[in-house]
């Protein structure tokens, strides 16, 4: 229902949440690979440094 419904808003092809058109912005920079989503939030850092102040290591 909802397909029908964008279409008819915005036209064109959809997956039912929104058209192809309105999911694309900016500039394509290219694929990043070997990363998760962790470290695309510098999180994996983040829990490293936890981890060295826990065992009272220095991170550099």
């Amino acid at each position: 229902m909802s397909h029908s419904i964008i279409k008819e808003r915005e036209g064109g092809i959809n997956d039912g949440l929104v058209s192809v058109a309105s999911s694309q912005w900016g500039d394509y920079k290219g694929t990043l690979i070997g990363v998760s989503h962790l470290d695309l939030i510098n999180w994996t850092n983040r829990l490293k440094w936890f981890f060295w102040e826990l065992t009272g290591s220095k991170r550099k």
